[in-house]
């Protein structure tokens, strides 16, 4: 039986029911992408390709398919010595401070999170992304009526696309366009939902200022968020009912911190350095665990299957001189990268106030110390840092000459315990 024509809605023209879906994707301007020779066309009657097969690379193929989302634009051709977590060689180990790790939770129900981030979306202090692109006005404090209606579009057509249209790993995935946007929302603040820091980390460590707001991602399958740090601090995520994860994570050592910093404002900062990167470590997350990152880890996310990821970040007395030289090294770029350097040093400084508060043991108070003579020194070499936060500043002066463990082991006495401050920790 012949099949009956039909209007394009668009432009009105009458189309082979047969070629309908192509004939709209061609009036809208939407363009499918070649598999062989990964170019983009508008019909796929008119592509004459003659190319040979763009080749994805195979080493993540136990944990997800790079061919499919243009995932494989996104990561290097080799990443030299990545391993799955659970198998990290004593090499490798030796590159973490802290190892990240895999944490038995108790599950909450999608449907709570769902309603959570319901009630919270009118706040707008989410960021909101289409293909990747921020959407204008996310994350700032005030908004226009056009900008408040584009980030709660874009917020609740994210909700559908990771949850209504949410494919099975062997089904198709949805091709998105200019016209029809991958849609992400991230750090969503919601109320109800607990989520605190690890038992071992709060029976290990000395935890410093409250654990954050829990936050909420909303990103489909196919979404991608690039390498990156979460403001130095440590971080626990876990995602909920069938959303799937995986992550790729590098410890923040010397090399690796200074690579980072050099790709500021770039895009695709893991293809660009991942290859060169070390430590690096892949693993994949499902909603019957939560991965606990020690502060300052690199990491990059690929979503497998769409849904919510929700998080709290932390700051631990210990990784304090890590939080300071993850700052100190992207210092040099500050004029490039203003903003993440503003919000890091707030959040750390705020950080070091509420850690020395705990009037901790000396062998961790010392290099705490150090580390923040060294950040306070160059910050005050960039004219834009010099006069910034003098308050807290000051606060802190006064909390470093009252702590009772300044008395210094080498027997001199200084006035008003400021000896091992000023003459053991003075930065040159």
């Amino acid at each position: 039986m012949p099949k009956a024509p039909r209007k394009c809605p668009h432009c009105d023209k009458v189309s082979n029911t047969g070629h309908i879906t192509e004939h709209i994707r061609s009036c809208t301007k939407q363009k499918g992408r070649c598999l062989v020779c990964d170019r983009r066309f508008t019909r796929k009657r008119d592509h004459k390709c003659k190319g040979t097969p763009v080749k994805a690379p195979t080493y993540l193929n136990h944990f997800l398919n790079l061919s499919q989302h243009n995932w494989h634009e996104k990561v290097p051709s080799n990443i030299p010595g990545l391993t799955p977590l659970h198998s990290a060689s004593d090499a490798t180990k030796s590159l973490w401070h802290r190892m990240p790790r895999l944490v038995p939770i108790s599950a909450v129900s999608e449907q709570d999170v769902y309603t959570a981030v319901l009630d919270s979306i009118n706040t707008l202090t989410f960021h909101a992304y289409k293909n990747g692109s921020a959407v204008h006005g996310a994350g700032l404090g005030c908004h226009t009526n056009a900008e408040r209606d584009a980030m709660i579009e874009t917020a609740r057509c994210s909700i559908y696309q990771a949850t209504a249209r949410r494919e099975s790993k062997l089904a198709k995935p949805t091709q998105y366009s200019d016209s029809e946007p991958l849609c992400c929302v991230l750090n969503v603040w919601v109320k109800g939902i607990i989520f605190t820091p690890p038992t071992h980390i709060d029976s290990s460590y000395l935890l410093c200022g409250d654990a954050t707001t829990v936050g909420v991602n909303i990103t489909p399958r196919g979404s991608y968020v690039d390498l990156h740090c979460d403001i130095g601090r440590s971080g626990l995520s876990t995602v909920y009912g069938l959303c799937e994860k995986v992550l790729i994570l590098f410890p923040p050592t010397e090399k690796n911190l200074t690579l980072f910093a050099s790709t500021a404002g770039l895009h695709n900062r893991l293809a660009r350095i991942g290859d060169k990167l070390e430590g690096g470590l892949v693993v994949q997350l499902h909603s019957s665990l939560a991965i606990d990152l020690p502060s300052g880890a690199l990491h990059a996310v690929f979503t497998t299957a769409g849904g919510f990821l929700g998080g709290v970040n932390y700051s631990i007395v210990e990784e304090l001189p890590i939080m300071a030289r993850a700052i100190l090294i992207q210092l040099p770029g500050y004029e490039h990268n203003q903003d993440a350097i503003l919000e890091d040093i707030r959040v750390y400084l705020s950080a070091l106030l509420s850690g020395l508060s705990l009037d901790p043991p000396h062998d961790v108070l010392a290099p705490v110390i150090k580390s923040w003579f060294t950040l306070e020194h160059s910050m005050a070499s960039i004219d834009a840092l010099s006069q910034w936060c003098l308050k807290d500043k000051r606060r802190i002066s006064v909390q470093l000459n009252d702590l009772r463990p300044l008395q210094c082991n080498c027997g001199a006495i200084g006035e008003k315990e400021t000896h091992l401050i000023e003459e053991h920790f003075k930065s040159g």
